[in-house]
């Protein structure tokens, strides 16, 4: 069992079984598509998702994959710290749940900040660099990505009525 980002990211873990079944439905109609294409030609898909599970994924993807508000955590958390004392910086990015859910969007966000030119590396210690004003995270290709992954939701709004 795995959710459709680990598989999308491991396609091994579904090229290697006879039925794959979705529960739920993938964010969008890419990721989906990368999934289908691991999965062995012998092999039978079962979507089992209805509206209710529709509604789940919704909001699992305006909640947990909500990049600006991960990279305003991460900003404002790397901000705050002492840069010569980051021990507790693990548990600081990951926030109080400390569970790996939230790694995905704290690699693309540390990603986006550095492509936008808002991290600096001093010595293996992570920082920022103090900007004036707001700085334009769609200039990170990381983000333009992110966001047509997981915050557009044209396939959610048609999954349940499209041919797969």
């Amino acid at each position: 069992m795995a959710d459709t980002v680990t598989a999308a990211a491991n396609p091994e873990l579904v090229g290697a079984f006879d039925h794959v079944a979705f529960v739920d439905p993938p964010f969008d109609g890419g990721l989906f598509g990368e999934i289908l294409l691991a999965v062995a030609s012998q092999a039978c898909v079962h979507v089992l998702w209805g509206e209710s599970e529709v509604d789940f994924t919704r909001a699992v993807a305006a909640s947990d994959y909500d990049l600006d508000a991960v990279c305003r955590h991460v900003y404002r958390t790397l901000a705050a710290l002492d840069p010569s004392d980051q021990s507790g910086l693990d548990a600081e990015l990951l926030g109080r749940q400390g569970f790996l859910a939230g790694l995905p969007a704290l690699a693309a966000a540390l990603s986006t900040l550095s492509e936008a030119g808002l991290l600096v590396d001093d010595e293996g210690k992570k920082g920022v660099r103090k900007t004036e004003g707001k700085i334009d995270l769609a200039t990170s290709a990381t983000y333009r990505r992110w966001y047509e992954r997981f915050q557009t939701t044209t396939f959610l709004k048609h999954c349940l009525t499209i041919r797969l």
